[in-house]
């Protein structure tokens, strides 16, 4: 058996189950399908998205932040249940979750990687529920492993820059030399890229000046990371969305996007490990997410650091869930 195979776990079925209204597809829980991936998938024959879930808040505790981000994949197909959907004969696969046992996180982003490279492989869309934000680097090696990152631009919509070092592992412990954090996913993948001798093209999109050191803001400048400040999208959003979509029709390269829910404002995003007071509104973002859905720009998309425990009311959730199905309908419309 493959190693990843024993982190992985179809959806149960009982998953999704919701509301029915008369004779209709008309909710989310209506158009997933569940599939297993250690067995053969059907070819699709148009684009195909397929979920699929990382259980793991490793990295959010290795990076002194609250955890409780490994039950966001589940809390997120809550809240996607119930939600009408306006598009025709669409299904949605579900592929269940990679989930992380014990505080081996490098074991469980493997894992990661190998659904994510089955799921590209079979031709299908992955869109990936974290889990904390270290679910960026096995999303990612997913992504090489699969052929799609040799041409590829990263946006990061988020309050973070996420270009910690990795941590020093302790003298004794085996494995490998450094251990990845929550905060160190695009450190990574810079640092994989380079030895590679492939560019780095990094945007963050919603950057909070006070949760960014110094030091990191000057790695940024250094790597040629392109910010967008929140405070700056808040001042003149007209001007910076317009800007925004200006740029995305200037290029024809692939967009991995990756969307960390802390970028928002904690009144619309309080269940994450950090959140953020002066953080974006959806109109900040929803404009551009769905304009490079539609413009087939995206070659895979992750949703990250939703974590239930310090969710009101499943705001948080809530927001995940309406960010999903907007993307979903733009892929496919």
């Amino acid at each position: 058996m493959n190693q990843w195979h024993q982190l992985y776990h179809p959806t149960p079925a009982d998953c999704w189950q919701g509301r029915v209204d008369g004779i209709h597809t008309e909710r989310f829980h209506q158009i997933v399908e569940r599939v297993d991936l250690r067995k053969p998938l059907n070819v699709p024959t148009s684009l195909s998205i397929m979920l699929i879930g990382f259980c793991c808040d490793i990295g959010v505790r290795r990076n002194q932040g609250r955890p409780g981000a490994h039950q966001g994949p589940q809390a997120l197909r809550t809240a996607l249940t119930n939600l009408a959907v306006h598009t025709t004969q669409a299904i949605i696969y579900d592929a269940g979750n990679i989930v992380c046992h014990s505080d081996d996180l490098e074991q469980a982003q493997r894992a990661l990687a190998h659904a994510v490279q089955a799921i590209v492989q079979q031709g299908y869309f992955p869109m990936v529920l974290g889990g904390g934000h270290e679910t960026a680097w096995g999303h990612y090696q997913g992504l090489e492993m699969a052929g799609k990152a040799e041409q590829l631009q990263i946006l990061n919509i988020d309050a973070h820059l996420d270009l910690r070092d990795t941590l020093n592992n302790p003298t004794g412990t085996p494995g490998n030399m450094s251990m990845g954090t929550s905060g160190s996913s695009f450190w990574q993948i810079y640092q994989q890229r380079v030895a590679q001798g492939l560019p780095f093209h990094y945007t963050c999109y919603g950057v909070q000046p006070y949760a960014n050191t110094p030091s990191l803001l000057t790695r940024a400048r250094e790597i040629n990371t392109k910010i967008w400040w929140a405070s700056d999208i808040h001042q003149n959003a007209s001007q910076y969305m317009t800007a925004a979509l200006r740029e995305i029709d200037h290029t024809t390269t692939p967009i991995y996007l990756s969307i960390c829910l802390d970028a928002f404002a904690s009144c619309f995003a309080p269940g994450v490990s950090a959140p953020q007071i002066n953080g974006l509104f959806l109109q900040h973002v929803q404009p551009i997410i769905d304009h490079l859905a539609r413009k087939k720009r995206l070659v895979s998309v992750d949703i990250v650091e939703l974590s239930p425990y310090h969710d009101s009311d499943q705001r948080t959730a809530k927001l995940a869930a309406h960010l999903l199905l907007s993307l979903t309908h733009s892929l496919l419309g």
